[in-house]
């Protein structure tokens, strides 16, 4: 059943529930980030925030955030809108697959959030694909109102997003250029910030393998970091393994329903969908071949995977409304584990 076509009564139930959900999610992470001390990699952040409880509320907030361009992201890569309430449920679900699904909790979200780790770059690097899913043409999509300034704000955004990570940085140079040269192809116009944002996040990319830190651990060093040549095999079955089984869970959800928007339904997953999950595919690749990632840096992947659900499930609710009621129970129970995760972290 659509919300539209829900009674008052059943509307008031169906928007009490999600805002308690929202709610919870959030004061949850806020308090076991407040009662959980930081760890040795956030010790810059309480440098520069100078109070732990400021932190803690960014770090409340990063995730806050991230569901929230999860849920807008997912509605612009398919040209439908939810109602207010689902907007509500759909971000509070995302918080909670995000804390279930993701093996790093307690890096990403808890322990060790620094001042630009996964949890905070993940925004940007959302931000930075949101302005560039925009301007794929779309059948049924008419006119779209230009973001202001965009050529502005798209330098110091694709710097950031380039910056982010090492593997996600140079994935979203390629996600920049497919994107530029298709929307050539089909004779729409390319704006000036387009290009302009993808030499920016190629930039910012080269300023982090340029990091004194990092140079180490690049992959052209990985000689040197591991030893003898004997050794990389050992090595290279060792990442593999750490990073498929942490993404496992995620993995299982996206094919779920991608198999039943696809393989029921029929509904074609569309070209926005494909760059996003082609994305998070190049992403979780570079995980694995860049030293010194490993599964704590799986977070990326899984705010990808978890985008193109989303918008995969937004499609599946279009064309059955019905399956809505199982795709929550599902979800449902991410948010109880992600529940019980919590208080396996505040407990145990």
């Amino acid at each position: 059943m659509r919300y539209e076509e829900m009674t008052k009564g059943k509307r008031a139930l169906y928007t009490t529930i999600a805002w308690i959900l929202l709610v919870v999610t959030l004061g949850a992470v806020w308090y076991t980030n407040f009662v959980t001390p930081f760890g040795k990699g956030a010790e810059i952040a309480l440098k520069v925030f100078q109070n732990e409880l400021v932190a803690d509320c960014v770090n409340t907030v990063m995730l806050l955030l991230t569901a929230l361009l999860i849920t807008g992201i997912s509605e612009t890569m398919t040209r439908l809108k939810r109602h207010a309430s689902e907007r509500v449920m759909c971000m509070a679900l995302v918080m909670g697959a995000l804390l279930a699904l993701d093996s790093s909790l307690k890096t990403s979200f808890i322990e060790e959030a620094g001042v630009y780790n996964y949890l905070y770059a993940m925004v940007v690097v959302l931000i930075f694909m949101w302005a560039y899913l925009r301007e794929i043409p779309y059948d049924c999509f008419g006119s779209k109102e230009p973001w202001l300034f965009v050529t502005i704000w798209i330098i110091p955004v694709g710097l950031l997003a380039g910056f982010a990570n090492r593997s996600v940085g140079i994935v979203l140079f390629i996600f920049a250029i497919v994107t530029i040269t298709y929307v050539n192809k089909v004779e729409h116009r390319v704006f000036a910030w387009m290009p302009i944002g993808a030499v920016c996040v190629f930039l910012g990319f080269v300023a982090r393998m340029l990091l004194p830190a990092y140079l180490d651990r690049n992959i052209l060093s990985a000689l040197t970091v591991y030893g003898e040549t004997s050794e990389l095999p050992n090595y290279g079955i060792w990442a593999v393994k750490e990073v498929f089984v942490s993404l496992v869970p995620t993995l299982l959800v996206t094919l779920s329903v991608a198999a039943l928007l696809k393989g029921v339904h029929n509904v074609a997953l569309g070209r926005e969908i494909a760059y996003v999950l082609a994305t998070a595919c190049g992403t979780w690749i570079l995980t694995i071949l860049i030293p010194g990632n490993g599964g704590t840096a799986i977070y990326q992947v899984v705010v990808l995977l978890l985008l193109a659900c989303a918008a995969m499930c937004l499609k599946l609710f279009e064309k059955r409304p019905a399956m809505k009621v199982y795709i929550y129970i599902g979800c449902g129970f991410l948010w109880l584990r992600a529940a019980w995760l919590i208080c396996e972290s505040l407990f145990l």
